[in-house]
């Protein structure tokens, strides 16, 4: 099996997607796969992502809304091959708003299974003004470990599946009120905002025509739950999306990756499109 490092963050089409793993290799779309960057070796990506919402899930269904909310960003990755079988990656927002660190490790490789463990700390870096005391929830940082397991089919189709879970270093708590109407005073409540995510992605990539180009299909699914204060209900959200698209090595050292994901079904989470394109280029 010919190993590409190429990593598509289709993850973004919701804020929470941005808590995941990300800055390390992949061969696929939205699931890690288990081989590090060669030791010594670089990557160096940017990927161009646009991201389409129309209506939401809540807990009774779906409501269709006319309301269109469309976002793009730039995401720039930095990969380098610490050690033979781990390395380090680096994602960052074009507006540096936004950073992810990371670590990947290979750590078992028995015929054509092998296991990884990954983690991560994202965190909000320039371009905002907060209180130290009173933040945020896009001003805190968080914390993401979790499993990988590639395994080669065949000499041209392979399977990545991981596991990862997140959560905050501190909590952020808002204060709500609630009218309860004319002959009643105003209900003050405490509702935390955050919680812990699982994250749940499997990708399949087979080869055709040649050893240069890839194509790729998978899905995920990602569930948060945020244990709420002072009477409110716990507040869960979830969605599962799948997402194909393809790889092409144009040349020897630079990979061209296209992908789409759809969300297909969720509570509290907006239904959306999102497209990826990165460009991947390689530096020993």
């Amino acid at each position: 099996m010919k190993s590409l490092f190429i990593l598509c963050p289709l993850l973004l089409m919701v804020y929470a997607g941005q808590a995941q793993i990300m800055g390390i290799s992949a061969s696929k779309l939205s699931a890690f796969n288990t081989f590090p960057v060669p030791h010594k070796v670089a990557e160096f990506e940017p990927t161009f992502g646009l991201n389409r919402s129309s209506g939401l899930w809540n807990r009774g269904g779906f409501i269709g809304s006319d309301t269109i909310s469309v976002a793009g960003s730039i995401n720039w990755r930095l990969t380098y091959g610490l050690l033979e079988d781990v390395e380090l990656g680096l994602n960052v927002l074009s507006d540096a708003s936004y950073g992810n660190f990371s670590v990947k490790a290979k750590i078992y490789e028995q015929g054509d299974l092998s296991l990884g463990a990954m983690a991560g700390v994202g965190m909000p870096l320039g371009d905002r003004t907060y209180a130290h005391s009173d933040p945020t929830i896009n001003d805190v940082s968080n914390y993401v470990a979790g499993l990988i397991v590639s395994y080669n089919m065949d000499t041209l189709t392979s399977v990545d599946f991981n596991v990862q879970y997140q959560d905050y270093f501190r909590d952020v708590v808002e204060t709500v009120i609630i009218d309860s109407g004319p002959f009643s005073s105003p209900q003050e409540f405490k509702r935390r905002l955050t919680g812990s995510t699982i994250f749940i992605n499997a990708d399949v990539g087979s080869y055709v025509i040649d050893d240069k180009i890839q194509l790729l299909f998978g899905g995920g699914y990602q569930s948060t739950v945020i244990d709420n204060l002072g009477g409110l209900s716990d507040y869960w959200t979830t969605y599962l999306f799948l997402e194909g698209g393809v790889s092409v090595e144009v040349a020897e050292h630079f990979i061209i990756v296209l992908g789409i994901a759809h969300s297909i079904w969720g509570k509290n989470s907006q239904k959306t499109t999102s497209i990826g394109l990165a460009f991947t280029t390689i530096w020993d």
